[in-house]
């Protein structure tokens, strides 16, 4: 990285690294972005969905929770911090007031997979079977997420 390279610059080699999964690159990336910028939403928000992508959800809650805090009309901030919460959760996802059939499927099949992710089959099969009852355009993506959990056992 060039001398004088700005935080914007830094965090996109952190997200560039997470699509390589090289993680040291990735922390000493956004370790610089935060540096220079430790009140940015964008900065907690990516190094958090890189603590995320290492199955690190504990680590990863208090950024996204602060970048949040900075940016609460983030969608993107607002779905990785229920991401990680549900990873945490013991138990599955609540519908919303005024959520879609299609949305509320999504986070299930989403908590679906990071239950199996973290080995946690029972709440995966779980998740998945509410998704497919929850809404049809989530029916073939949560029904093949089913036929994998239940097909390891």
């Amino acid at each position: 990285m060039l001398p004088g390279a700005s935080w914007r610059a830094w965090s996109a080699r952190g997200a560039v690294a997470d699509l390589r999964r090289d993680w040291e690159d990735a922390d000493l990336a956004y370790g610089h972005a935060m540096d220079m910028a430790p009140e940015r939403a964008e900065v907690l928000n990516n190094r958090g969905w890189s603590l995320m992508l290492r199955g690190q959800w504990a680590e990863a809650l208090p950024l996204l929770e602060r970048a949040g805090s900075l940016d609460p009309k983030s969608r993107r901030i607002t779905d990785n911090l229920e991401l990680a919460k549900a990873a945490l959760a013991e138990d599955l996802p609540r519908r919303q007031p005024g959520e879609s059939d299609a949305d509320w499927a999504a986070r299930l099949n989403d908590a679906g997979v990071l239950a199996a992710a973290g080995g946690d089959r029972k709440r995966a099969i779980a998740a998945f079977a509410q998704a497919l009852e929850a809404s049809s355009s989530w029916f073939a993506r949560a029904a093949n997420n089913l036929a994998i959990v239940e097909a390891r056992e």
